[in-house]
C-alpha cells in the first residue's frame, strides 16, 4: 500500500452563511446590580484608597533595603541577605 491516499468524503457542509439569530436574541437580565458601583465611596476606596496603597506596596521591594542601609546602617549584603525572595 506504498503511495496509496486514502480519502475521506465530508458528509455534513457547513451553511454557506452563518445565522447570526442566536445572538441577536435578548439577554437574560443580569444576576446582580451596578448601582453600587456608581456610588462615590466605591470611587474614592478603588481609585484614591486603592492607588495609594497599591504604591505603597508596590514600593516595599525598592525601599525595605533603603531603610535596612541607611536606617539601621547595614551593608548592601547584609540587607540583601535578610530580604525574603
Amino acid at each position: 500500500m506504498r503511495g496509496a491516499v486514502s480519502t475521506i468524503k465530508m458528509t455534513h457542509r457547513p451553511p454557506n452563511s452563518i445565522s447570526l439569530a442566536p445572538l441577536l436574541q435578548a439577554a437574560r437580565p443580569p444576576a446582580g446590580s451596578l448601582g453600587p458601583l456608581r456610588g462615590r465611596a466605591f470611587f474614592v476606596s478603588c481609585f484614591s484608597g486603592g492607588g495609594i496603597s497599591r504604591a505603597a506596596i508596590s514600593a516595599t521591594p525598592f525601599l525595605l533595603p533603603l531603610m535596612l542601609e541607611v536606617g539601621f546602617g547595614l551593608s548592601p549584603l547584609q540587607s540583601g541577605l535578610l530580604l525574603p525572595i
